[in-house]
């Protein structure tokens, strides 16, 4: 019984402890925060396991301005009220169906990366955050970061949401990979 007393208070104080996702931080309230430097940071490691990598080899997205290579990864996160988690829920959406729903929403701390496998262009980040409302209306924060985790300026690029919308795709405006690219698992 003394051993049970002196271990609850190891596990109450890890219990407490929050972890964020990758791009998040604890802020001074103790809340996970969108954190800029945290996420190009990530950037230059993503494929370190902080990430998984949807697609099972690299593919050409066939809908693509700019048709190169591509891996998609993003960060496993719980889906409220849902068995499904984040990997699950981008592998279900289908390239070639224009008008389904997804069964879930993304929730906030997912992150997406897009990488340009041969380095043609920095890759396409998408981070769900509370805080922050695109041109759109919605809470994806969308960029074009490189390795070395510099944002790209983006004023000479179209806006990413003429694409990425709810008019061309009801899969929150996301695209997903194409079935070939998906191979067996990741889920």
């Amino acid at each position: 019984m003394k051993f049970a007393i002196l271990l609850l208070p190891t596990l109450l104080a890890c219990a407490e402890e929050a972890t964020c996702p990758p791009g998040f931080s604890l802020d001074g309230e103790e809340v996970c925060q969108f954190d800029e430097a945290a996420l190009t940071d990530l950037l230059t490691h993503f494929d370190d396991g902080s990430l998984v990598q949807v697609n099972a080899e690299p593919y050409m997205p066939p809908y693509s301005n700019t048709p190169i290579r591509r891996n998609v990864w993003i960060s496993r996160l719980a889906i409220e009220d849902s068995p499904m988690n984040t990997v699950g829920l981008y592998r279900s959406i289908n390239q070639d169906d224009w008008e389904t729903a997804l069964p879930a929403d993304f929730p906030v701390g997912t992150v997406i990366v897009h990488e340009a496998v041969d380095r043609e262009e920095p890759h396409g980040v998408e981070v769900r955050r509370a805080d922050y409302k695109d041109d759109a209306g919605r809470g994806w924060w969308l960029r074009m970061i490189d390795d070395d985790g510099v944002i790209e300026d983006t004023t000479a690029r179209q806006p990413c949401s003429d694409c990425h919308n709810e008019e061309q795709r009801a899969s929150e405006g996301l695209w997903g990979i194409p079935t070939a690219a998906k191979g067996s698992g990741g889920g």
